[in-house]
């Protein structure tokens, strides 16, 4: 299938209309289906980047685990030290990774400066004694993006003209605990940069996500960007009301590169080139 030449140079945005959170007991048309499936494809198999408008998570939801995370990242290294990852990577099931810990660029191995929390097991330990919102606010968030994951997946599939259960049959352990459970919801903080700032480092380096799709909730600061299908590099804008959703290498795989995982990078502010 030809790839739009709008998809060249920028990322698409999709109205998920009445297939957002909350509407899918209503049950959309046959027609609602087939326009988001076949605009999801186009935008996933082109840039492997598309923001996802309507999509129905409430916004009382978001704001309320992106404070209570952020009441996290606000403690002091010692209090969040106690919550470290025993492997300090994500093959844990949860628990806390500190500044330039993890590095995810593949060729550029600059300082990453990051700290992030990861969960796979949200009945698993949390910081709750610290930061009492936190659990109760995460698992709301994690419900709801269960639900919009779903609606993705299945729209995905059709627009590749498979089953509808094709790719949410595969996913039906998501933040459970279960071994197969692979689904994590990460919460990345980027700290105050140090004064002057250090040569050879970023924010996160250049990578693709392993899994099949990433939901990714932006701040107003921004610093993603994208390599598109020309090899530029393009501005992942944060757009109020909306999600980032990415292509991952699992998903490349399952469709034999009909939709490619995209690598993406957070920057200090430079522009790449």
């Amino acid at each position: 299938m030809a790839v739009p030449s709008s998809l060249h140079g920028k990322i698409p945005v999709v109205n998920m209309g009445s297939l957002g959170v909350g509407k899918e007991e209503e049950g959309a048309s046959e027609a609602e289906w087939h326009r988001v499936a076949q605009e999801l494809y186009d935008a996933m198999s082109g840039v492997g980047f598309v923001y996802l408008s309507h999509h129905g998570i409430p916004e009382a939801q978001i704001n309320n685990y992106t404070k209570a995370t952020a009441d996290f990242f606000s403690l002091d290294q010692q209090t969040k030290v106690k919550y470290s990852s025993p492997k300090n990577n994500f093959d844990s099931s949860n628990g806390y990774i500190g500044v330039d810990r993890e590095r995810l660029g593949k060729k550029d191995r600059s300082s990453e400066l990051r700290e992030s929390y990861f969960m796979r097991n949200l009945e698993g330990v949390l910081p709750d004694s610290e930061v009492p919102q936190i659990r109760p606010s995460l698992k709301a968030f994690a419900a709801s993006c269960k639900i919009l994951t779903n609606q993705v997946l299945r729209a995905l599939a059709l627009g590749l003209g498979l089953q509808e259960n094709f790719f949410t049959s595969t996913h039906r352990g998501m933040c459970l605990e279960s071994p197969c459970n692979s689904t994590v919801l990460r919460i990345n903080h980027y700290p105050p940069l140090p004064a002057p700032i250090p040569d050879n480092v970023t924010r996160c380096g250049a990578h693709t996500d392993y899994g099949s799709i990433t939901l990714l909730f932006q701040d107003s600061m921004g610093g993603l960007q994208v390599r598109n299908m020309d090899g530029m590099w393009v501005d992942a804008v944060p757009k109020p009301g909306t999600v980032l959703v990415n292509a991952g290498d699992l998903l490349q795989m399952w469709t034999a590169n009909r939709i490619k995982a995209t690598v993406s990078v957070i920057s200090l502010g430079v522009v790449l080139t």
